[in-house]
């Protein structure tokens, strides 16, 4: 049964690639996601991304490595902990990425922590960039600091949620691409 799960999701990595012709990095989203939720909630499929091609990285813009994002994230305050774990591990772009709205983010992060989930995912709004809705997930990381960086956001507004997940110094004034700077 292993075997028959992996490959399938080669299958279907394979198809995204060459018969949708989406582009390499796309392709192996999906099924990354698939991946990540068959091993949350059946059993661990070893050696599957071997398979996927090596994910291309963009010409011209600064790559973040995992030694950088380490720094980052043991050095940033809460706001910075749960904005860099979350960009991580949703990989938006960043336009969709600061739409992100609270509530949806704090029941998310609810429903993980009440069922002990190290992974939680859902679905995503339509991307701007690709017209695509987004399987998407929150890894261990995200959730915990979010769930620290909420309770921050709470106490700033007495106890109520801005609409957006990052927000600048009022719940009315949110981060956007034009504005995105700390």
């Amino acid at each position: 049964m292993k075997r028959e799960i992996r490959n399938h999701i080669i299958e279907f990595y394979n198809y995204l690639k060459e018969e949708k012709g989406f582009a390499i990095n796309y392709a192996r989203c999906i099924p990354l996601g698939i991946l990540a939720f068959y091993s949350q909630n059946c059993e661990k499929i070893p050696e599957v991304t071997k398979e996927f091609d090596p994910v291309q990285i963009p010409e011209n813009e600064f790559v973040f490595t995992q030694e950088v994002l380490r720094k980052a994230y043991y050095y940033g305050d809460t706001w910075q902990k749960a904005m860099l774990s979350t960009a991580v591990s949703l990989g938006y772009a960043s336009q969709d990425f600061l739409e992100l709205e609270c509530q949806k983010i704090k029941n998310l992060v609810k429903e993980a922590k009440d069922k002990h989930l190290d992974i939680i995912g859902f679905i995503g709004k339509t991307r701007q960039k690709t017209s695509v809705q987004p399987r998407s997930f929150l890894t261990t990381e995200a959730i915990d600091s979010l769930d620290e960086y909420l309770k921050s956001l709470e106490a700033k507004f007495n106890g109520k949620l801005p609409k957006y997940l990052w927000c600048n110094h009022s719940p009315n004034a949110h981060i956007t691409n034009d504005n995105f700077k700390r």
